[in-house]
This record gives C-alpha cells, sequence and structure tokens, in this order.
C-alpha cells in the first residue's frame, strides 16, 4: 500500500491528464523551444501547474523540475521531476499515444515513479524495492527472448545528430527484430516495457523528465538497464543506456551499438 502522500500524488496527476484532454482535437497555439518539433502547448501548462500544486501541498520542503517551468530550489536532498505531457507533437497530432510522467530522486536516485496515460486512464507506478503496478496491479516484463519476436524502442533527443540517429536506425533495421519502435513518447514506450508489450529501449540522450520515472517502474517490473557497452551505470541521471526484459535480448543489443556507441560514454 502506497502511503497517502503517493496515492494523492497518483490522484493530481490523474487530474493533470483530465486538463490535457479537455484540450486534445483542438487547435492551440505553439510555443517553440529548443527546435521546430520541440514545443509547448496550453495543455503541457495547465497539466504541469496541477502537478506543481499537488507537489507543493504534499511535499512542501521539496525542490521541483519541471520541464516547463524549470526548477524551484528547496535546497533539498529530495526533487520532483515532472514532465506534464510527453509526446506534446502526438498530442496535437491527435496522435493518442502522450503520459503525463513524474519522478522522485534522492539525490540521484530515484525512488518513486508514476506516469498516467490521459487517453486510457491507465496510471502505473513503482517505488523503489516495492515492484512495479498497472491500475494497482503488478506488472513484469515479457519473458520474450528470440530477436525475431522483440520489439525494440529508439529514443533519441531533438538535437541529436541525424548522423547518429540513422546509424542506430540502420543497425536495428538489421537485426532480425520484429518492429523498431518509434513513438515520439518516451514514457509511454517505458510503460510498454514494464507491462510486457515491447522487450527493450535503447535511451539516447533524453532529458531526465523524459525517462526517470518510466526508467523505475521498468526495472521495478524486472527489467535490466545498463550502458552501452554492457557496465553498470555510475546513477540514475545517466542518460545513454539499454534497458531490456533480459539478459539474452539484452546482449543483441548491447553486442549491436557498442562498436559504434559505447566510446562516447567513457
Amino acid at each position: 500500500m502506497l502511503p497517502i502522500e503517493f496515492i494523492n500524488l497518483n490522484k493530481a496527476i490523474k487530474s493533470a491528464g483530465a486538463a490535457i484532454l479537455n484540450y486534445y482535437g483542438k487547435q492551440l497555439q505553439l510555443d517553440h523551444k529548443s527546435t521546430t518539433a520541440d514545443y509547448r502547448t496550453i495543455a503541457d501548462i495547465e497539466a504541469e501547474k496541477i502537478i506543481i500544486k499537488a507537489i507543493e501541498d504534499l511535499f512542501p520542503d521539496y525542490n521541483i523540475f519541471a520541464e516547463e517551468h524549470g526548477k524551484i530550489q528547496k535546497n533539498s536532498l529530495y526533487t520532483f521531476v515532472i514532465d506534464p505531457l510527453d509526446g506534446t507533437n502526438n498530442f496535437i497530432l491527435g496522435v493518442p499515444v502522450f503520459t503525463s510522467s513524474v519522478a522522485l530522486m534522492k539525490g540521484k536516485e530515484t525512488i518513486y515513479g508514476v506516469i498516467n496515460n490521459p487517453i486510457t486512464g491507465d496510471i502505473y507506478y513503482a517505488m523503489k524495492g516495492k515492484g512495479a503496478f498497472l491500475n494497482d496491479k503488478p506488472i513484469t516484463v515479457s519473458a520474450e527472448n528470440q530477436e525475431r519476436n522483440i520489439t525494440v524502442s529508439y529514443l533519441c533527443n531533438y538535437i541529436t545528430p541525424k548522423e547518429r540517429v540513422i546509424e542506430f536506425k540502420t543497425k536495428l533495421t538489421n537485426l532480425d527484430v520484429r518492429r523498431d519502435l518509434d513513438l515520439w513518447a518516451p514514457a509511454f514506450c517505458y510503460c510498454s516495457l514494464a507491462s510486457g508489450k515491447i522487450e527493450a529501449i535503447i535511451n539516447d540522450g533524453i532529458e531526465l523528465y523524459d525517462f526517470a520515472a518510466g526508467k523505475l517502474i521498468a526495472l521495478e517490473a524486472g527489467a535490466k538497464a545498463t550502458c552501452f557497452s554492457g557496465k553498470n551505470l555510475i546513477d540514475d541521471t545517466a542518460d545513454a543506456f539499454i534497458i531490456s526484459n533480459e539478459d539474452i535480448v539484452h546482449s543483441i543489443l548491447v553486442n549491436h551499438v557498442t562498436d559504434s556507441f559505447h566510446k562516447t560514454q567513457e
């Protein structure tokens, strides 16, 4: 059973999801950020306000790092990391693949993560060491280990060099996998890994708020994560890694990315 503060936090993120749906399918003004494909909308801003208010009410002494608002520093060891609308491009296009995501970090260690899918109403969450849950029911990663049957998602940043993306995509295409998934919705992909729908994610330099909650949920569902060379990650803020459902799948992916990409991490 979750502590009452986290139960109420989960309720708040669902409220944020309801606010997002109020704008879904409507023509919205786009506020561009780093690139032409990176922008915010009123839905991002309104959802984030709801989440920040809930955190300030429930955890008044904790820091906040929110995608749109930035940092609210309280000089605490604990920081909430917020992505109010992960998959804004999909949201604007009317593609029903987007989520709201919140992680709690103790220093550089993620200790709680929650993700809400506004379209389905599903809520995924995990407390470190306590397992992963979908709508309060335990979930686990897939047991699939045959290369031809696995689905892999490659996640990169808006400013990742095109040459790097093409090289990664080419290597994945050359594998005999079922599908190379490209959804522009990292948190959704992490939920898919945690609930056994896909088998692996290559996380190539996306922002902390894009993966912090989802990574913990997947790990608590039984996934394993390493850097591209197969070595252990330094901490939970490392942004370049492979996370998969089991050892054979992990080895397949490490062997196909190590030669080209692990040197950038060392």
